[in-house]
């Protein structure tokens, strides 16, 4: 009887297992010190990478720090730094709408007492807003950009502008909390006394001579002296 000289089938898989990895190695080691120097490259990439963004995240919290200790200061020149430095970003955009915000509250106010300085400023107004809107932001800061600058557009008397922006923001923001300011304002300007209003106010404007005005409209309000409501009527005299 014939013995079977034959290797057992699990030593048959092992050495064959270790011939394929001895030859992998043999394959892998002309290589090995790329392999080591890409690898090494890819962990400092990886690592830059994680500093660069803790960096690039403290930088932004400086940024918003500083916008929002510079608004109720009314900083301008913060807010135009920031406005310049993070252009097109979120805290960029923030610092444009209060610049925006600035300028039309002066402008409002001055409307009465310096219609020409008044203008300036609502002008200013309208670049901020513009370009806000134009750095495409979205929530609570696309709304704010839009009604800002219907507001300031309506100040300087551009009412189909300003009517445009009012139903924009109800149109493509109907759930904002400004939509309804923006109907209200829709409403006055279908009246008949707001365009005597805003006829009364450019008129007296063109004849302007950058003095105080000796009287001001009962309806005007510190924020709001160009904005009357639906039922306003232009001062006599």
């Amino acid at each position: 009887m014939e013995t079977d000289t034959r290797p057992a089938l699990g030593d048959l898989d092992e050495n064959d297992l270790a011939a394929a990895t001895m030859s992998i190695v043999d394959r892998v080691r002309p290589h090995l010190a790329a392999i080591v120097t890409i690898v090494a490259i890819l962990f400092l990439g990886l690592a830059a990478f994680a500093f660069l963004r803790s960096q690039t995240r403290a930088r932004q919290a400086e940024v918003w720090d500083v916008l929002l200790n510079a608004i109720p200061l009314r900083d301008s020149d913060r807010l135009e730094a920031i406005a310049g430095d993070a252009r097109g970003d979120a805290a960029g955009v923030r610092a444009l709408i209060a610049l925006g915000d600035m300028a039309l509250s002066d402008g409002n106010d001055l409307l009465m007492r310096n219609p020409a300085q008044a203008r300036k400023r609502l002008e200013e107004a309208v670049e901020f807003y513009a370009e806000a809107n134009a750095a495409g932001p979205r929530g609570i800061a696309a709304e704010r950009g839009i009604l800002g600058l219907a507001r300031a557009q309506e100040s300087l008397g551009r009412l189909e502008d300003a009517r445009l922006g009012y139903a924009a923001l109800v149109e493509e923001y109907p759930e904002s909390p400004f939509a309804a300011l923006a109907e209200d304002r829709l409403a006055a300007l279908d009246s008949p006394a707001t365009q005597r209003w805003y006829n009364w106010l450019e008129s007296r404007a063109a004849g302007d001579d950058g003095s105080a005005a000796t009287t001001e409209p009962a309806a005007a309000t510190s924020d709001e002296p160009a904005q009357p409501t639906a039922d306003a009527e232009p001062p006599a005299g």
